[in-house]
């Protein structure tokens, strides 16, 4: 019962309804579902008797249908009107007997009871002040058990689910009703949801799926080779099997067909060699400008993981079973000649030929992926803004002309200049083209293919390589997996704003936006505040950090622009021009893919006031924008048990939703941070802001003295997360690494304080009601369960594994303990 009242429609009714009156209706709505049930069963017992008496009694068997339908109407009313005059009683009793300092609310006993039920119980005898991540996730550890399939789980996830759930809802009900709109509205509202009708049956379809099998990956695969062998032979491939021919290195005459394999590839929504994104200037603010980057993932495997020689083989093995599939499978063109003298293997087998040719491939890969920057250094702006002419930028990759797949994107205009974030890559990449066989690289490039497609088609080659990604993660490999979940996915990767609009319309509260920015501005306040009284920090650090403060651009729960989300006619010119099919899922995925690739490169066109938000609004989730100085918060991390809305105690919201705004704000700011209660002279700056100043310009603003402090007082801080650690695969221990998680972690501990000061200044004013049920802990406390029980998950040690090698935040458990040192002196009132 309170899983069904937390979803998507009982929030957004709880926000715009009296909680009271929510409850009484559901209440009175079960009510009546029992009554009918009642009342059909009696029907067909009537239909029953009336069929064996004859027709001679059907008058007198319909009157007594009449009568029973009377009674039974009398009976369920009354039972209604009972169970309401119940509750109204029961709630007068709780506010007279506890009295009107307490919330007994149906809304404050739902999340008093999800509460008790996420923290350890008295009887559990566990101390928050020495394990402070058990003792908030206890109740919700012995509730929730990896299933199998399942690499990680969390209270995150699982509001993510929820959410995507409604949005399945959404998608397979009836559509849009009319209700107090214009008939164009309407229209629009009735036009859009026919696309993503259309897009979710084409992917539900299993059986037109199965039936074409592994031909979209065959069909790209021969296309790629077609295009390669302008240049001379790459590789012989033909129905039987695979083939030796010779294959050159590659020279200048081949700029041609690598620009557009790459460009073809780009438009079939694979990313190979190098990939391109826009983003907001960082030295022109007001512009956008385009960053040319490697692809991130070059490998199933990440750079460590090469490094392990039992995967490495079995990786091989995965691609050598794929690949052999995919060239058996495949009906290329190629000329007798090609086959004069050659010993051809059977179809399927494992050749040495292909085995050579696997430990080339995966010899490229490796060779790209140990060119890749350190991940610490990816998000830094001293190391990823490399201003490039286009011209010097095409000279360090001669083999692909840049110019035309930037022009082949946006209609024959070309940037000035480029970002390239990862040059000592650019220039790698570059020898090892120059270096490696074509018939090695057409492998690559059809293998990208296989990597990228290997969900979107249903065929059996391709699930050895799936059972290779789900043992990766830790997790049973399920060919069986609901299809609704991936289909959402799809449906919201490509047609996301509309999609989000039905779901901003249904489900959010209309309070949403005004309360959620009451509390970011407290929160503001609350930095504004506290940056005057650091005695260590420059003036002059501090003038720009305040400016920058009072100059933070806020987008809450849903844009109101580029779409706006308010008007279903906006939301249907942005999808104006895309044609979605309703009997080809693959077909559908390639035009979300192209659609991408030009909304990416029409950025350029426009100032960064046009820009469209990174992510759809159903994402649990929020972001802060450097250059923008801009904080963005989706309305999918508006949702208990993060945000609570106006209508129950402050401290729930502030404790858990307020720490996240509080960590988003931090990135652009400085900040205090005390790594133990004992020493609170020892504060720290988050880096990432310290390069743009109040207007998102790149400049670096602090002086000399603030970064000596900056240095001495944040190794504390590493020391501190270097202690955590986690199991790991082979039952050893896994160390966080707190330089790597830094900046995350600061923003963690100054988000967490800011939303606390903020809350406390707020309850000053009007204070909160305490909630009934949760007698035994302070207002205090609540707060900050609310915050450590948002982040209780499990995972599994691979997954773990994985996550501390290549992710830049902490795990979720060292992100709760951090609370346990900080605010130890609170938590020992529990």
């Amino acid at each position: 019962m309170l899983k069904s009242l937390r979803g998507g429609r009982r929030s957004a009714a709880v926000a715009n309804t009296d909680e009271d009156e929510v409850l009484l209706e559901n209440i009175e709505r079960s009510s009546n579902e029992d009554a009918s049930g009642v009342l059909n069963n009696d029907e067909e017992r009537n239909s029953k008797t009336t069929r064996t008496t004859g027709q001679r009694h059907s008058r007198r068997s319909f009157a007594h249908l009449a009568s029973g339908r009377a009674w039974t109407a009398m009976f369920s009313a009354a039972i209604s009107l009972f169970v309401v005059m119940l509750l109204l009683s029961v709630h007068w009793l709780l506010q007279t007997q506890i009295g009107s300092q307490t919330c007994s609310t149906p809304a404050c006993v739902i999340a008093a009871a999800e509460l008790l039920h996420t923290v350890a119980s008295p009887s559990q005898k566990i101390d928050p002040c020495t394990n402070f991540r058990d003792y908030v996730c206890a109740g919700w550890d012995s509730r929730n058990e990896l299933r199998d399939g399942q690499s990680h789980i969390s209270r995150r996830a699982t509001l993510s689910e929820q959410t995507q759930s409604v949005l399945r809802q959404i998608i397979e009900s009836s559509g849009p009703h009319f209700s107090h709109q214009s008939d164009g509205d309407f229209a629009a509202e009735k036009r859009v949801f026919a696309k993503l009708k259309k897009a979710y049956v084409s992917c539900m379809d299993e059986g037109a799926l199965e039936s074409r099998g592994l031909t979209p990956i065959i069909d790209i695969a021969t296309r790629v080779r077609r295009i390669l062998r302008r240049s001379g032979n790459v590789l012989a491939l033909h129905p039987m099997g695979l083939i030796s021919s010779p294959a050159p290195n590659i020279d200048g005459r081949d700029q041609p067909s690598f620009t557009e394999v790459v460009k073809f590839l780009m438009n079939q929504g694979v990313d190979a060699l190098i990939t391109f994104r826009t983003k907001i200037d960082d030295e022109d603010p007001g512009t956008n400008s385009l960053l040319l980057r490697p692809v991130y993932r070059q490998s199933l495997l990440s750079r460590d993981e090469n490094k392990n020689d039992n995967l490495l083989r079995e990786y091989k093995s995965v691609m050598a079973e794929v690949l052999n599939q995919v060239f058996a499978d495949a009906d290329f063109e190629v000329s007798p000649s090609e086959f004069r003298g050659l010993d051809i293997p059977k179809r399927g087998e494992n050749s040495s030929i292909l085995e050579d040719l696997v430990q080339s491939v995966v010899s490229f890969e490796t060779r790209l992926t140990d060119a890749l920057p350190p991940l610490s250094t990816w998000y830094d702006v001293k190391e990823y803004y490399n201003v490039y002419s286009l011209v010097e930028a095409e000279s360090l990759v001669p083999h692909i002309s840049l110019r035309e797949l930037i022009i082949n994107q946006t209609g024959g205009t070309a940037p000035k200049k480029v970002i390239i974030t990862a040059p000592a890559y650019i220039e790698t990449l570059s020898k090892a083209l120059r270096e490696t066989d074509r018939s090695v690289l057409e492998a690559y490039f059809i293998w990208r293919v296989v990597q990228t497609h290997a969900k979107t088609v249903k065929a059996k080659a391709v699930e050895p390589i799936l059972a290779f990604q789900s043992q990766l993660e830790g997790r049973t490999y399920n060919p069986d997996e609901e299809r609704w979940r991936l289909c959402v996915r799809h449906v919201n990767a490509g047609l996301g704003w509309i999609l989000g609009y039905f779901w901003a319309k249904w489900h959010l509260p209309s309070d949403i936006q005004s309360f959620g920015s009451s509390v970011i501005h407290t929160i503001l306040d609350g930095y504004l505040e506290q940056q005057q009284s650091l005695e260590w920090l420059s003036q002059h650090a501090k003038d720009i950090a305040s400016e920058k403060l009072r100059n933070v651009a806020r987008e809450i729960a849903y844009p109101t622009k580029n779409p706006d989300l308010r008007r279903p006619d906006r939301v249907e010119e942005r999808y104006s021009k895309l044609e979605i099919s309703e009997d080809n899922y693959f077909q559908n995925v390639i035009v979300f893919a192209q659609a991408k690739n030009h909304d990416r490169f029409a950025k350029l066109a426009k100032t960064s006031d046009d820009r469209e938000w990174d992510r759809k609004i159903d994402t649990v989730d929020a972001y802060f924008s450097p250059a923008g100085n801009e904080i963005v918060v989706p309305g999918g991390i508006m949702q208990p048990p993060v945000y609570y809305g106006p209508r129950l105690p402050s401290y729930l919201t502030y404790g858990a939703f307020g720490a996240l705004m509080g960590h988003e704000i931090s990135h652009g700011k400085a900040h205090v941070r005390t790594c133990f209660v004992s020493s609170i002279d020892k504060p720290a700056f988050d880096s990432m802001g310290r390069y743009f100043d109040a207007n998102g310009n790149k400049t670096d603003w602090w002086d000399p003295q603030t970064s000596a402090q900056y240095a001495q007082r944040s190794r504390c801080f590493i020391d501190q997360y270097n202690g955590f650690s986690a199991a790991g695969p082979d039952g050893g221990l896994l160390s966080v690494d707190g330089a790597l998680t830094l900046d995350e972690n600061l923003a963690d501990d100054r988000g967490l304080r800011a939303a606390f000061q903020a809350w406390r200044t707020r309850d000053k004013k009007d204070p909160d009601k305490k909630i009934v049920g949760l007698d035994r802990f302070s207002k205090e406390q609540i707060f900050f369960l609310s915050y450590g029980s948002f982040w209780c998950s499990k995972s599994q040690a691979e997954t773990m594994q994985t996550y501390l090698r290549s992710n830049v935040h902490a795990p979720d458990f060292a992100r709760i303990m951090v609370s346990q040192d900080a605010f130890s002196h609170t938590m020992r009132a529990l």
